[in-house]
């Protein structure tokens, strides 16, 4: 059933536009292939989708969001014309039916923003809600004034450059190392992925650069046919000054807003990180992290961690 509901994804997504995390381009590239779609048939009809990576590691079937992907949850080839009853008819159905499949694996984690997703908990799930800030496009821009007096003195001395993959990913991996973690993503599959994706141009990579022409930070974006995300970063705690990571994302902000797209900051449940986002003025927005495990799925998260 998944292998036909995946070629059914795939032709979907040939002839419509899905969310940049769900991309089969995407989802293929950062589970190196090892991925299935769990979907939902009416009337001989698939009319909605879930994309995951699907892995088995120490004896354990998973079931878990690609690496560096912070919402792939259901895609749904629903009528636009009908009532809210009737909808919520069907993505109850909905939900029941990928529940159920999804109850085969000892452990699954995947997020979604999912307005209706009361059903995964009626299903035995755990619902866990993650914070996101976005900024609207058509809108203008009101920064916190501190965030106003960095970014001028940023400005001042550094400038916004291009910058090479290898160049994000060591800085990035810098600034997680600071933080006591390991990169929670592997560069071959991230790189294979933007390699995959790069002839559509729906990524790009930017550095903030010194008088001496050192990059000091960088930023990856994503974007899609609604939204820009800002999905990471890296900064020199030695060479950086306070205001280059403000100019990275008001570069992203300005990018959102001349292809009058939605910017997204990733999700984070950090305050120091909420806080940071915060004094952009965006709107706050709300997630949903889907949680299943048994037996020895308890055990998964502890395992992942040394994997």
């Amino acid at each position: 059933m998944s292998e036909k509901a995946k070629q059914a994804y795939l032709e979907f997504c040939e002839n419509n536009e899905v969310p940049f995390y769900c991309k089969p381009t995407w989802v293929k590239a950062m589970t190196n292939g090892n991925w299935d779609v769990f979907g939902y048939k009416e009337a001989g009809k698939y009319i909605a989708y879930l994309p995951l990576e699907v892995k088995s590691k120490y004896g354990i079937k998973m079931a878990i969001s690609p690496q560096m992907t912070t919402l792939n949850g259901l895609v749904y080839d629903l009528p636009h014309n009908l009532t809210n009853s009737k909808l919520f008819s069907k993505k109850r159905k909905i939900i029941e039916n990928i529940s159920f499949q999804l109850k085969n694996f000892h452990y699954v984690n995947f997020c979604v923003d999912e307005e209706y997703w009361l059903p995964f908990k009626w299903n035995g799930f755990d619902v866990k809600p993650i914070n996101m800030f976005s900024l609207n496009a058509h809108e203008p821009q009101q920064y916190h004034k501190s965030h106003k007096t960095l970014f001028k003195k940023s400005t001042e001395h550094h400038k916004i450059v291009d910058v090479d993959f290898e160049t994000f990913t060591s800085l990035n991996e810098a600034s997680f190392k600071n933080q006591g973690a390991n990169l929670p993503y592997e560069k071959e599959r991230l790189k294979n992925a933007l390699n995959k994706i790069g002839i559509e141009q729906n990524f790009l990579i930017k550095g903030i650069e010194n008088e001496k022409k050192d990059i000091v930070a960088t930023a990856l974006f994503l974007k899609d046919h609604q939204k820009l995300y800002f999905l990471a970063s890296g900064i020199d705690k030695e060479l950086s000054i306070a205001g280059d990571q403000i100019q990275l994302i008001d570069f992203g902000i300005r990018e959102a807003i001349k292809e009058q797209k939605e910017f997204c900051f990733y999700g984070s449940n950090k305050s120091s990180i909420a806080k940071f986002f915060e004094r952009f003025s965006p709107i706050p927005k709300t997630y949903w992290n889907i949680i299943f495990s048994k037996g020895k799925g308890k055990l998964v998260e502890i395992k992942n961690q040394i994997s």
